[in-house]
């Protein structure tokens, strides 16, 4: 079975296939077959090993089992997006209201160890990509229910 290839339960597996399918939506794969996941594993061990065997210096894994890969990928995936790379996507813009709001409703987030707290200003950019962030998975979660209701 698939999900054992990957050490994920059927319920985790299908949250994996909506963030596939989704970067698939938003021009990072061009599939989200499980045997292409495969695929790109193995090729980026193999670019890995060619680095190596040319002496550059790499700095992480060197050689990624099937579940270190898959994990890879989908942080990849999360980052691009927050970072504004999806293609065929128009993010919703995010105003200052928006993250006045977000500071304002998660200041745990901004505090300290001293107990004083990040000013606004300081925080912004934080503030945008973690916006950015509950947007990527709000559309994997639409994705998500998609599957579940057979759409």
């Amino acid at each position: 079975m698939i999900e054992q290839e990957f050490c994920l339960s059927k319920e985790e597996f299908s949250l994996v296939q909506a963030k596939l399918k989704a970067a698939v939506e938003f021009g990072f794969i061009s599939e989200d077959d499980p045997d292409a996941i495969v695929w790109r594993c193995q090729d980026h061990n193999r670019s890995i090993e060619d680095r190596l065997n040319k002496g550059e210096v790499i700095y992480g894994m060197t050689c990624f089992s099937l579940p270190a890969y898959l994990q890879y990928e989908l942080t990849r995936f999360r980052l691009d997006f927050v970072e504004g790379k999806a293609k065929n996507y128009a993010y919703k813009p995010i105003t200052d209201e928006d993250k006045r709001g977000f500071y304002q409703e998660n200041q745990e987030l901004f505090k300290r160890c001293l107990g004083d707290y990040f000013a606004y200003e300081d925080a912004e950019s934080v503030i945008e990509k973690r916006i950015r962030e509950e947007e990527y998975y709000s559309y994997v979660q639409n994705i998500l229910c998609q599957c579940k209701s057979g759409k």
